[in-house]
């Protein structure tokens, strides 16, 4: 995937996360917010994450560590944002699957159209 096709995954996967947040806020406040807001920000990292791992100019790494990587990263923020944050589960794991949804569509739509 090149860097403007990176860029604008990214950008899809924010603009979910930021429509996500509004709802969330609308239906539970800014604490709601926060923690969906949050969910959003780790999945455009973690997709961030993979497209600096895959660039052009770096070597293709194996799967397993790059997988690994991301997963643990992932977990890291989950438990910060669910442990001493104390983030509702609800906003942000709803919110980090849907941008993960917009990410996967997004690379589809991008591979599609090359």
């Amino acid at each position: 995937m090149t860097q403007w096709r990176t860029i604008t995954v990214a950008a899809g996967q924010a603009a979910l996360t930021g429509a996500t947040t509004l709802l969330a806020w609308r239906l539970g406040g800014a604490s709601a917010a926060a923690a969906a807001a949050l969910g959003g920000g780790i999945a455009v990292v973690n997709g961030l994450l993979l497209a600096w791992r895959l660039r052009p100019s770096r070597p293709v790494p194996q799967p397993l560590p790059l997988a690994v990587e991301r997963m643990i990263l992932t977990l890291a923020a989950f438990a910060v944002a669910l442990g001493p944050l104390r983030l509702s589960p609800l906003p942000l794991l709803a919110t980090f699957a849907i941008a993960q949804l917009g990410h996967a569509a997004g690379c589809r739509a991008s591979l599609q159209g090359s």
